[in-house]
C-alpha cells in the first residue's frame, strides 16, 4: 500500500505542466512505515520540497511542504 501511494504522488508530480524538473531525494518504504522526500523545480523559477511520513494505514505521521524561490540570473 505505501508503495502504491508513493508511486502515485511521483505520478502525480511528474504529470503536471508546471513542473520543469522532478528530483527524487529519498524513499524507504518498511514494513509498518515508509517515507519520500522529493524536489520540484517549478516553470516559475521555484522549486517545491515535499516530504510525507506515512504508516501502514496511509496516516500521515509526518510530513512538509516548503517552497523556494531559486535565482534564475548567476552573477559573475
Amino acid at each position: 500500500m505505501i508503495s502504491d501511494y508513493f508511486d502515485f504522488l511521483k505520478k502525480v508530480a511528474n504529470k503536471n505542466p508546471d513542473v520543469v524538473k522532478f528530483r527524487l531525494i529519498k524513499e524507504f518504504i518498511g514494513v509498518n512505515k515508509g517515507f519520500i522526500r522529493f524536489a520540484l523545480e517549478m516553470r516559475d523559477g521555484t522549486e517545491l520540497h515535499i516530504f510525507e511520513y506515512v504508516d501502514s494505514g496511509l496516516h500521515k505521521i509526518d510530513y512538509s511542504y516548503h517552497c523556494l524561490l531559486i535565482s534564475l540570473y548567476t552573477h559573475k
